[in-house]
């Protein structure tokens, strides 16, 4: 990509949340959940926090740069690029489920320790358990935020962690040929992208959220049409039958095998939307 289309990030801030009730009614920590295990892009996901900026990111960073994500399990240290925190292995619940970010089909526990974290690193209050005097940041109370923002905290091994990343931004449906070439730049040409990536919109339409981030996952070549491959954090993902969708054929493999596109599977929130049906705009923000 040449240095003319590349865009320094113009902070955006996106707010849109997921459903479940955040207030907490306990902090603990529930043992049969995995500490371990790998990082994948289906172990993010949003709750009824605002958080769609970091929860994209923590899945846009292990989708290709899960390397890179703390692994200070239960009671450690979670890298930022404004600070280190520390955090013990409690969460907060609303009942029997999570007030913030919620189990993914792994019960993998590294995204719901992130937020935490990143709710410590935005100075929010503690909210502690009467029944057990034991006290969490209040996750409930996270802002909302900028998606390429949150990548950059998380990506502390970003070169140059004070460069703000580069936005590749499209009002207009229609240039196809420009809106390839810019994704190439980032892209496996028609496969996953190389870069941690984040997408964010501007208003709604009937396929994406207005005020959302999603994770950029890559792009499919079904020439003359191409489809760019999203994931929404709280699993919605609009429903076939849609012309605007992709609905046949594999793509890349991951972790948990390739995406089938010709099986609508609502859980992990991934789906592929044709560019030509990007009419409201669509910027995607990237690092390394």
């Amino acid at each position: 990509m040449s240095q003319k289309r590349q865009k320094k990030l113009v902070n955006v801030l996106q707010s849109a949340s997921c459903s479940g009730n955040c207030a907490p009614t306990s902090c603990r920590y529930d043992a049969a959940k995995l500490e371990g295990g790998t990082f994948s892009v289906f172990d993010p996901v949003q709750g009824p926090v605002p958080d769609c900026h970091l929860i994209a990111a923590l899945a846009s960073m292990a989708w290709v740069k899960e390397q890179d994500l703390s692994r200070s399990g239960a009671a450690g240290t979670y890298a930022f690029k404004s600070g280190n925190q520390t955090i013990t292995k409690e969460i907060l619940y609303n009942n029997s489920t999570p007030s913030g970010a919620q189990f993914g089909p792994n019960n993998a526990m590294w995204p719901l320790w992130y937020e935490k974290a990143f709710a410590k690193l935005k100075g929010c209050a503690n909210w502690t358990d009467p029944k057990t005097n034991v006290s969490c940041p209040n996750v409930c109370n996270i802002p909302a935020g900028a998606g390429m923002d949150s990548l950059i905290e998380i990506a502390v091994n970003y070169p140059n962690n004070n460069k703000p990343g580069f936005t590749i931004k499209y009002q207009v449906a229609g240039d196809i040929a420009k809106m390839k070439q810019a994704l190439d730049a980032i892209t496996n040409p028609g496969a996953k992208t190389t870069k941690p990536a984040v997408a964010w919109t501007g208003t709604a339409t009937n396929e994406i959220v207005s005020g959302h981030t999603y994770s950029y996952l890559g792009y499919v070549d079904k020439n003359p049409d191409y489809y760019i491959v999203l994931r929404n954090p709280c699993k919605v993902e609009p429903q076939p039958p849609n012309a605007k969708l992709l609905t046949a054929g594999k793509w890349p493999s991951t972790v948990n095998g390739p995406i089938d596109f010709s099986k609508y599977n609502p859980s992990d929130g991934i789906f592929a939307l044709n560019f030509k049906a990007i009419t409201n705009g669509l910027t995607i923000g990237y690092v390394y």
